[in-house]
């Protein structure tokens, strides 16, 4: 997965909406840095796939809070 190609590029800063906002105040204050690198992160994978940077908040705060941690 190194090469990314035009990928490489696109802007993957989450807008913070207040759906985000809401996800992200779901987990503590230091986790919030684990919460925007996987949102960063997925949305980056559905744009590749999918054509679309879409990234369900609530969805990745739960998994933060599951344990989900970058590798």
């Amino acid at each position: 997965m190194d090469d990314k190609g035009p990928l490489k590029t696109m802007d993957m800063t989450p807008k913070e909406t207040p759906i985000y906002l809401e996800g992200k105040n779901m987990v503590p204050v230091e986790l919030q840095p684990v919460f925007e690198q996987l949102v960063k992160e997925y949305q980056f994978a559905s744009f590749k796939h999918h054509g679309r940077k879409f990234a369900s908040p609530k969805v990745i705060a739960e998994l933060v809070l599951m344990g989900w941690r970058s590798p």
